[in-house]
């Protein structure tokens, strides 16, 4: 019997007899908050100091085994694929760890800190187990943040955006207002920095803001080729992580708990 190399390719592929895939690396957008070092001349001495973030998203793409960080704009613009989450321990905790992207909240789990699996189970199970007491308003205090991950078309390349939820952000507001007749994925979205300051330190943070619209077909093509890529990859997440770009605020106020209460984790 006659048989193509492309049919022999596609049964060792379903059969498991072919080489391990290994899945494409997708691009991470994420706010440039990283401070500049920069070497000035004060009062005739030549002295480093710190110089803010100027406005704008980096961008982390590889390269072979190495990850590269460069700016990627001032601007960004771009349709909303697939919106997920993923949690990741704050700073100051015992244990740096994360967990896999998840889809929604009632998901199992999977923690991991240095490729070793911590511990698998609900989001609830997660929020019960990775916790430091209670503040004083009852609360439980979480030893890691929530974090959006939204896959992006961009000119026609998939690529991923990385933010830390909080009070900072409209995320769960942008995505209610499209209702039940209308679809993110059928717009762009406008990516709005501003600045914020909270004590001594001043940072960028992220809005989003409805666009112009586009053919919701291409869009569903995009989709389908994300699919594809969610479901060759494994389900457990990766042993490392490459660092977010963020500003570490010490001081949580009553508004930040406030708002943390109302979005569903």
């Amino acid at each position: 019997m006659e048989k193509t190399n492309e049919e022999i390719l596609q049964a060792q592929e379903m059969s498991g007899e072919g080489a391990k895939k290994v899945g494409k690396f997708i691009p991470k957008i994420t706010v440039n908050n990283s401070e500049e070092e920069k070497i000035v001349e004060i009062s005739g001495k030549m002295e480093t100091v710190k110089v803010p973030a100027k406005e704008g998203f980096n961008v982390t793409s590889k390269e072979g085994d190495e990850y590269i960080k460069s700016f990627f704009g001032d601007k960004l613009s771009a349709v909303i694929l697939k919106e997920k989450y993923v949690l990741r321990s704050k700073h100051n905790s015992a244990n740096n760890y994360y967990s896999n992207e998840f889809d929604d909240w009632g998901d199992n789990l999977v923690v991991l800190s240095n490729g070793s699996k911590l511990f698998e189970g609900s989001y609830q199970e997660v929020k019960e187990n990775f916790t430091v007491g209670k503040d004083a308003d009852g609360r439980p205090i979480k030893t890691y943040n929530t974090y959006l991950v939204l896959y992006l078309n961009i000119d026609g390349e998939i690529k991923k955006f990385d933010l830390k939820l909080g009070q900072y952000n409209n995320w769960f507001d942008y995505k209610k207002s499209f209702g039940s007749d209308d679809t993110f994925v059928a717009y762009k979205t406008n990516f709005i920095l501003s600045k914020e300051k909270k004590g001594d330190n001043e940072f960028w943070v992220c809005t989003f803001e409805k666009g112009e619209p586009v053919v919701l077909a291409d869009q569903i093509e995009l989709q389908k080729e994300l699919k594809d890529y969610f479901d060759a990859k494994s389900h457990k997440p990766k042993e490392t992580e490459e660092k977010v770009d963020e500003i570490i605020v010490e001081d949580i106020d009553k508004e930040q708990k406030d708002f943390m209460a109302q979005i569903p984790f």
